[in-house]
C-alpha cells in the first residue's frame, strides 16, 4: 500500500520501522500520505476511503498498547466495513515510535 520498505535504514544513526512512520502520519491526520499514488488511482478496485480504512486497521493491529489491538474477528469486520475503526485509539498513545539502533543491535523507545 505504501511502496516503502519495512525498514528505512537511510539514516546512519537509526532504522525506522514502517509502522512507526505510518503511525506518525496517522496521528498527524495525514493518512493519505501513507498510500502510494498507484494504490489510489482510477484503475484500483478499492476506493480511497477503503484504502484509508485498511491503513487504519493495520496500524491499529500494531498498536503499542495491546489492549487497543482488535481481535482477528474485529479486524476482519473493520476491513470489510461491517464495524467502524475506533478513532479514540489513535488519540491515546502519545509515545514516540520505536526505533532500531544498529549500534546496540536492539530496540529502544524514544522518550
Amino acid at each position: 500500500m505504501t511502496a516503502r520498505k519495512v525498514l528505512d535504514n537511510s539514516s546512519p544513526s537509526s532504522v525506522v520501522l514502517i509502522t512507526d512512520w505510518a503511525w506518525n502520519l496517522v496521528k498527524s491526520g495525514s493518512v493519505d500520505q501513507v498510500l502510494d499514488d498507484t494504490m489510489t488511482d482510477a484503475g484500483n478496485k478499492h476506493s480511497k476511503g477503503e484504502m484509508r480504512r485498511f491503513v487504519l486497521v493495520g496500524i491499529l493491529c500494531a498498536h503499542i498498547v495491546a489492549a487497543h489491538r482488535p481481535t482477528m474477528c474485529e479486524a476482519l469486520r473493520m476491513l470489510e466495513g461491517d464495524i467502524e475503526v475506533p478513532n479514540s485509539c489513535f488519540k491515546t498513545a502519545s509515545r514516540k515510535p520505536l526505533v532500531l539502533t544498529p549500534k546496540r543491535g536492539g530496540r529502544e523507545e524514544d522518550e
